[in-house]
């Protein structure tokens, strides 16, 4: 009874990430939407969606998918505050320093599932210093996205996140992420 329920399981699971990659596009753009929202709620809510996203997709989907766009976004973000300060920035929900650090952030929370790590750390490395570098070098105008991203180096470095192959192939219960930064 028990190797038929975890056979049953799987195939749902399986099921599930054939869903999920399937209509990635949906899903990438829907998380792009509401990671630069202006309330916690929304953000505590997206981190805890993108860690089970992370969970349930394959480590090439859970990186096209959510850590590329989400690093790419980071970047624009972090590339927008000089121009917000000028007052030529592009347009943002709340100001860029408060977005920049909801996408830091929602890094950090996928960092904290051992899938969502590897995929983060398998980006480029030019796209991912682009990505990771500013919010840390802004920290004296700007110690919100500094902070995260003091957060999202702490879960890449974390060693109670094994990464090894055992892990990637049972399914684990992630912690939830720090409302505070969120």
């Amino acid at each position: 009874a028990h190797a038929r329920l975890c056979a049953a399981l799987h195939a749902r699971r399986s099921v599930w990430s054939e869903a999920l990659v399937a209509c990635g596009a949906g899903v990438e753009r829907f998380v792009m939407m509401l990671a630069v929202s202006a309330t916690q709620s929304v953000g505590v809510w997206l981190a805890a969606l993108c860690i089970r996203l992370a969970d349930l997709m394959p480590a090439p989907a859970t990186q096209a998918i959510l850590v590329c766009p989400l690093v790419r976004l980071q970047r624009q973000l972090a590339a927008s505050l000089d121009a917000e300060e000028a007052g030529a920035a592009i347009p943002c929900v709340g100001s860029h320093s408060t977005g920049l650090a909801r996408v830091t952030a929602l890094l950090a929370a996928i960092c904290t599932h051992p899938a969502g790590r590897s995929a983060l750390l398998a980006v480029e490395p030019p796209l991912l210093a682009a990505g990771l570098l500013p919010p840390l070098q802004a920290a004296a105008r700007h110690p919100a996205p500094a902070a995260t991203a003091l957060a999202l180096l702490e879960a890449l470095c974390d060693s109670a996140v094994d990464v090894s192959m055992a892990e990637l192939t049972e399914p684990s219960e992630p912690d939830a992420p720090d409302a505070q930064i969120l």
